[in-house]
């Protein structure tokens, strides 16, 4: 009887046992298909992404290009019309025609200098004021065949990366500022120099364009006047939200200073 109460004992705990077992091995099977399928998924989505990554850089490269090919071509078409002015310069003789087509061409160069910028660098939205600057005055003085002996250039840039936005109607304004002091500013070979500072100050981006030269007798007559390039710096002014404050004195040079509210950096 002992005996036989035993044997059901020990049946009764093999019988669990296989049980525990059969639970732990169920388990298991579940855990290793759990895990498969979610490597099975986690594959499938690495592969997905990599392939959009891929096709995400591919458009990016190919808009990349684009873009750059899009400022070669109007840097291209801006030169050909500063060439056609040059040529009808030369093929010119009343003067004041000659000083107004120099002007344009100017104007021409200083936009196709932006584009040749962005062109160039790899931030195809944003322009180096410094380099930038570097070129257009020099344009200028080689323009306006300027002795270095005579007038001299000081730079004063701070190291900023504007947008395309705010450049294209500063770089005019400058353009505008600076080819007045050259043209005007130093009659009969007087010997002077021209400063062109840029900055940040204040949340304002604060343009100065000075000489020694003759100054202006009346700058509000000057300003308010026929002149077509004040007429430019008037319009651009507004673009800018800018204010424009001049301290020019006759016999005692021109400064003009354009603090900037509306300006986008990069």
């Amino acid at each position: 009887m002992q005996d036989s109460i035993e044997f059901v004992y020990k049946e009764g705990l093999l019988t669990s046992e296989n049980k525990t077992q059969k639970r732990i091995s169920l388990i298991a099977i579940l855990g290793l298909g759990l895990f498969a399928l979610f490597s099975i998924v986690l594959f499938r989505s690495r592969r997905t992404i990599a392939t959009q990554k891929e096709e995400i850089s591919k458009s990016l490269e190919e808009k990349d290009t684009l873009l750059r090919e899009i400022h070669h071509r109007v840097k291209n078409n801006l030169q050909v019309v500063s060439s056609l002015l040059r040529l009808q310069t030369r093929s010119t003789s009343d003067e004041q025609a000659k000083d107004a087509l120099n002007e344009s061409q100017t104007r021409v160069e200083s936009m196709s200098l932006i584009h040749q910028n962005l062109y160039q660098k790899e931030n195809l939205t944003g322009i180096k004021m410094k380099d930038y600057l570097e070129k257009l005055t020099n344009n200028l003085f080689s323009t306006y065949k300027i002795n270095e002996d005579q007038v001299s250039l000081k730079l004063e840039i701070q190291d900023l990366n504007l947008d395309i936005e705010t450049v294209v109607p500063l770089g005019l304004i400058i353009n505008e500022l600076v080819t007045n002091s050259l043209k005007y500013a130093f009659p009969e070979n007087r010997i002077g120099q021209i400063t062109v500072s840029l900055k940040e100050k204040d949340e304002n981006l604060e343009l100065l364009v000075k000489d020694n030269g003759i100054g202006i007798k009346n700058f509000k007559e000057a300003t308010e006047g026929d002149s077509f390039g004040y007429k430019l710096i008037n319009s651009f002014k507004k673009k800018l939200n800018a204010e424009l404050v001049n301290s020019s004195t006759e016999n005692e040079g021109t400064s003009i200073l354009l603090k900037v509210r509306n300006y986008q950096g990069i």
